[in-house]
């Protein structure tokens, strides 16, 4: 009868192939690195990601396939290694067709005999990139919008501090982004609005249709009555993230 892996030990070469096995089929992409940037071994993914063969990757070196590298800082970076795990760096790769993948880089120092390679993982990014750029593309358009209303609008976290203003509703107040930023809105309210401001906010946090008339005081003392409307804003778990009041002079 066979004896069950898990009462014995695994030998040496046994290990070697389960090594093999798991770097080979790792969901990153692997390259082993000599001292003068070739490559002495790729994984599936490698070759994959990047169109080449093994073989043909196996003649290319890190120059080939990353468009920023730089020779004459090469050695510098070497030497970093060889000292501690590298800090993770964002890249692109170039692949077999000229197209660019962005990807994020781990290095780490390996000892083989008396050689010492480099040890990359290479992860495609290309979904958490597409996803950076549509949210830097959706706030650039919410802040056209924003700052384009003609009426003011403040926007609060739900603890009720003021995050961020625009221009109307600064103008209206005669404060600042700055000044504004940070504080807690009640301390713009008159006396009468700041107790009902504080009883009706938990409301507010749990119903977007809610409204309310509010009287702000502006820098010089001034009264500004308003009707706010507030919206509230989740992320993907449902969690508030902050609470944009529309606000209409009365």
């Amino acid at each position: 009868m066979m004896e069950k892996l898990h009462e014995r030990e695994l030998s040496s070469q046994e290990l070697k192939e389960f090594m093999k096995f798991a770097v080979d089929n790792f969901t990153d992409a692997v390259f082993l690195i000599a001292e003068n940037a070739e490559f002495h071994y790729v994984n599936k993914v490698s070759c994959e990601s990047l169109g080449y063969t093994e073989k043909e990757l196996l003649n290319m070196s890190v120059a080939d396939i990353d468009p920023w590298y730089d020779k004459a800082e090469w050695p510098h970076h070497w030497e970093e290694i060889k000292n501690s795990p590298g800090e993770p760096f964002e890249t692109r790769h170039k692949t077999k067709d000229g197209s660019l993948i962005p990807v994020e880089v781990r290095t780490y120092r390996v000892k083989l005999g008396d050689d010492d390679f480099m040890c990359a993982f290479a992860r495609d990014i290309t979904l958490k990139t597409t996803a950076m750029e549509l949210i830097s593309e959706l706030e650039e358009r919410f802040n056209i919008v924003f700052n384009a209303s003609v009426d003011p609008v403040i926007i609060l976290n739900d603890k009720g501090k003021i995050l961020t203003a625009n221009s109307v509703a600064c103008q209206a107040m005669g404060y600042t982004k700055i000044e504004l930023s940070g504080r807690d809105i009640v301390d713009f309210l008159d006396e009468e609005s700041k107790q009902h401001f504080k009883e009706i906010f938990p409301s507010v946090l749990k119903n977007s249709d809610y409204q309310c008339a509010v009287t702000f005081l502006t820098k010089d003392g001034k009264e500004l009555p308003v009707q706010c409307f507030p919206k509230i804003i989740t992320d993907e778990h449902e969690e508030i993230t902050s609470v944009v009041l529309l606000e209409k002079f009365i």
